[in-house]
């Protein structure tokens, strides 16, 4: 599918997250900030602790993080005659959901037998803004989890800001590197703020899948698969509110390097029919009006468009119809015009 293409094509990131929301999303949301600066207490950390990543007391590693109320057994990459299965690191994951329980904001966290009281993450939490109301732990099989009931400090209600809701994933990302470095590899952030990048980087290309399903008579399934990376939730809503698709509620289920993400959406307050599910849309450089209809000709020619729409003003060019992304792309470009999908510019200076 290419409703989302706009997006896919310059994502390049990972983290472990789900959430689930039952409310419309507004138009308008702001980039969460992902500034280097706010991160430095990370790296300080980072830099204190690596020179005692090789040292043993007792045949067992002795970390700085351990002394964290947010840690309990961190482990670093296997040293050179470590047993596998000892030094093997669990896979981060992330809960954030909205159905469990109609008052508070469920958050889930678990990190193999690693994580320690999180007193951190919870001061963190309530630096955003919120209230822990309850904590919890539980364990199954190897995987200790600890679950929060989470509301706003200043209406006491749960959190339905997607804006706020992607603030709380990438601090509690920030906080497993910083207390647990080790997991860097499996994390997006840890592209840019984890001691070692993740090695087995997805190909968004061929990574990315789009489906849409029946989900009632009124409405959609959006189902995205791709490569993912901070602020990827916000982006996407935001895309679908630029082509008017209203977001009625949202699964975000990001494991490793990938985003699984379902969407309910509709259009009009109806379901999404077979043309809306192939939109794509362009951002072209036209300075005047001449530059429109050289777009409009090349459009009108194109097999499988069925409508399409070019907003000078907005720099902006919609296609809709059975068609292919990189194939509206290209026959645009034919314009000699500069042609990118809509989007991509800010999220690579974003990546930058």
């Amino acid at each position: 599918m290419a409703l989302l293409n706009v997006i896919f094509s310059v994502t390049h990131f990972a983290s472990s997250s789900v959430i689930r929301c039952h409310s419309r999303f507004p138009a308008q949301i702001s980039t969460p900030d992902l500034s280097p600066a706010c991160f430095s207490d990370r790296r300080k950390f980072v830099q204190a602790v690596m020179p005692l990543s090789t040292r043993r007391l007792a045949n067992r590693r002795v970390y700085a993080s351990a002394n964290s109320t947010d840690a309990t057994t961190p482990s670093y990459p296997k040293l050179e005659g470590d047993d596998d299965e000892e030094d093997l690191v669990p896979k981060p994951m992330v809960l954030i959901d909205q159905d469990a329980d109609p008052e508070a904001t469920i958050v889930q966290l678990s990190f193999g037998d690693r994580l320690g009281a999180l007193i951190d993450t919870m001061k963190a939490l309530k630096d955003l803004g919120l209230d822990v109301i309850k904590g919890t732990v539980t364990t199954e099989g190897s995987i200790k989890q600890t679950r929060f009931s989470i509301t706003k400090l200043d209406t006491g209600r749960k959190v339905e800001d997607p804006d706020l809701l992607e603030q709380i994933r990438l601090t509690i990302i920030n906080n497993l590197l910083k207390y647990h470095p080790e997991c860097s590899e499996q994390l997006a952030m840890g592209e840019t703020f984890g001691i070692k990048a993740p090695e087995n980087k997805i190909d968004v290309d061929v990574g990315t899948h789009i489906h849409v399903k029946e989900d009632g008579p009124n409405r959609s399934l959006l189902c995205i698969e791709t490569a993912d990376r901070p602020g990827l939730v916000v982006e996407m809503i935001k895309v679908m509110a630029d082509i008017n698709i209203d977001v009625e509620s949202a699964e975000i289920d990001t494991e490793g390097l990938v985003a699984k993400d379902k969407f309910h959406v509709s259009y009009q307050g109806q379901a999404l029919d077979s043309s809306l599910s192939q939109t794509v849309v362009l951002k072209v450089a036209m300075p005047c009006e001449g530059c429109v209809g050289a777009v409009k000709r090349v459009l009108g020619k194109m097999q499988g468009v069925e409508s399409f729409d070019v907003d000078l003003k907005e720099q902006k060019v919609t296609v809709k119809g059975n068609v292919e992304p990189e194939a509206v792309l290209q026959t645009v470009s034919k314009t000699g015009k500069k042609t990118s999908f809509w989007g991509a510019d800010e999220a690579e200076t974003a990546k930058a």
